[in-house]
């Protein structure tokens, strides 16, 4: 069974999903960096050069291709889900598991970060929290609907992985 983490950027999917990969003895796959690999662009210049479109059609085709595949930890980019089709495909026959944090978490976590993140690089740290609330709210419907929520919020990532292999009683 594969297992998918979902959650909004700076939540920790990758780190999580690596020490989770890891403990588990599976491949690790961060979709976002598959794709940049993939194609030779980054994310933020996949969107400028071909389209959100564009992006999105080869997201879909790749977790496709995941989904045929057994046993690897994969995380998702934040909007993957936005696509009722990955959704739902994901959840019937992966294990779904939200990363949750509060918009004033991931706030303090992404102001130092905004470099890293071509979404949110040219917002002001006046107006982050905004966009943060605003596009979550967009989003957390479909982050809602995974298998299981792990709340991320002043737990280091050994705690969310040890929360975890306890739910899948590997501890």
């Amino acid at each position: 069974m594969n297992i998918f983490l979902c959650g909004y950027m700076g939540v920790g999917k990758s780190t999580v999903g690596k020490l989770l990969a890891n403990s588990l003895n599976y491949p690790f796959i961060d979709l976002d960096e598959l794709i940049e690999k993939n194609h030779g662009l980054t994310v933020s210049e996949i969107f400028k050069v071909k389209g959100e479109d564009y992006f999105r059609e080869m997201e879909y085709s790749l977790l496709i291709d995941l989904l045929s595949k057994d046993k690897h930890v994969i995380a998702l980019g934040g909007g993957s889900l936005e696509n009722a089709k990955i959704s739902s495909r994901i959840r019937s026959s992966a294990l779904l598991v939200y990363l949750e944090a509060s918009e004033e978490f991931l706030y303090h976590r992404l102001k130092n970060e905004k470099m890293k993140r071509p979404l949110i690089a040219a917002i002001e740290d006046k107006n982050l929290i905004e966009f943060i609330s605003s596009h979550l709210e967009k989003r957390v419907s479909n982050y809602q609907k995974a298998h299981l929520k792990v709340n991320v919020e002043n737990k280091s990532p050994e705690e969310v992985l040890s929360f975890l292999t306890e739910y899948l009683d590997l501890s």
